[in-house]
């Protein structure tokens, strides 16, 4: 019998907790675990769901809303197109009509909706973000990859290509190339004072790394 992952764990637990029937709630995950074995991904998969559950543990203090978290992390890219624009609205809205068949409370499905709508990383009005909430940490906990250590940095950049294999270097370069700068020219990448303090500076080297070598 194959392990359960942290992933499915978590999912079962939040489920529990929430009163959703049992096979329901296996069905549910069962739609979510194939969504992240789609072939054309490569990051954004069930390890970068691990990733952020772990980090979140390790940061739990930073998320008064465990359990708003980690429904936004396990699925905020359950849709993943890298054809689209809009994955994260469509991702909001695929989890809108699940929750709506399992038994979790209104307000918690509008949270998460609106958190994973924010995964896009658009840019954000840092006093418009309830501290208290745990969003701006769960963006962060998002971005974090831009902080890894060089090779780590590296393996992901070639995760993303390989994403958008798709598109020839002519055009892969300069869109990539104009995300990253977006990134670069806002006052700040992370939004929570931890976050900024422990991964802003190493993250824009990164960053500044990578365009140099889309720009060659």
């Amino acid at each position: 019998m194959q392990e359960m992952t942290t992933a499915e764990e978590r999912w079962g637990r939040l489920c529990e907790a929430a009163g959703c029937d049992r096979p329901a709630a296996a069905e549910r995950w069962r739609l979510i675990a194939s969504a992240y074995a789609e072939p054309q991904r490569h990051y954004h998969t069930l390890d970068h769901i691990e990733a952020l559950l772990a980090l979140r543990d390790a940061h739990a203090a930073l998320f008064p809303a465990c359990d708003i978290a980690d429904l936004a992390i396990l699925l905020h890219d359950v849709v993943y197109d890298p054809a689209r624009q809009d994955n994260e609205a469509v991702s909001a809205a695929w989890a809108r009509a699940q929750f709506g068949q399992l038994a979790f409370p209104a307000a918690t499905i509008d949270a998460v909706a609106r958190w994973i709508e924010l995964s896009r990383h658009d840019p954000v009005d840092v006093a418009a973000v309830d501290p208290a909430s745990g969003l701006a940490a769960f963006l962060d906990l998002d971005l974090s990859v831009l902080a890894a250590d060089p090779p780590d940095y590296r393996a992901y950049t070639h995760a993303i290509r390989r994403e958008y294999a798709i598109y020839p270097d002519r055009l892969y370069r300069p869109g990539r190339a104009r995300v990253l700068a977006r990134f670069l020219e806002r006052p700040a990448i992370y939004l929570s004072e931890r976050f900024h303090t422990a991964w802003e500076e190493r993250a824009r080297r990164n960053i500044a790394a990578e365009l140099r070598e889309l720009e060659a």
